[in-house]
């Protein structure tokens, strides 16, 4: 329960803090990225491996805050296939802060809140972040071919 209630206490806090955000005006080409945005990570948050990877082009590097190096393609489709099964998603939201588009590449910073368990009866964890995709139109489609984010600190790792 205290979980939840420090869930909902920081879904309120999020919600007051991008809701000027939420009110840029957006060009007709940040719509249609933005939308790519949310289609794939939706397929993320319900857990379809094989839609989500279909957004990822075959030149992709990615850096996850957490970890030391940059990972390739190969090393994101194996992530993906182990952890988005495994992952039970039970709110989650994202929001724009900026979209630039030039040409057939597009910058997407944003941030993102959600609350998932992790395998079968685990608790459900609150966590939220940004992150920076970096997006390549072929064939009318945008895909993922450069990101980089994580979650926010939560403090566990300072020094006091």
């Amino acid at each position: 329960m205290r979980t939840m209630t420090a869930a909902a206490a920081a879904l309120c806090v999020f919600a007051f803090l991008a809701a000027p955000l939420a009110a840029q005006e957006w060009t007709d080409e940040q719509k249609e990225v933005w939308e790519s945005v949310e289609a794939y990570t939706k397929l993320a948050m319900e857990g379809d491996v094989e839609g989500f990877l279909e957004v990822f082009h075959p030149d992709f590097v990615g850096w996850h805050k957490g970890s030391p190096v940059p990972d390739t393609y190969d090393k994101r489709v194996k992530m993906m296939q182990f952890f988005l099964p495994l992952a039970k998603v039970l709110y989650y939201d994202i929001t724009p802060l900026a979209i630039r588009v030039h040409g057939d590449v597009a910058i997407v910073h944003y941030l993102y809140s959600d609350l998932s368990a992790m395998g079968e009866g685990g608790e459900p964890d609150w966590k939220q972040g940004r992150w920076t995709d970096i997006l390549l139109k072929q064939d009318g489609k945008w895909l993922l071919i450069a990101d980089h984010g994580g979650p926010d600190d939560d403090g566990e790792n300072e020094d006091d």
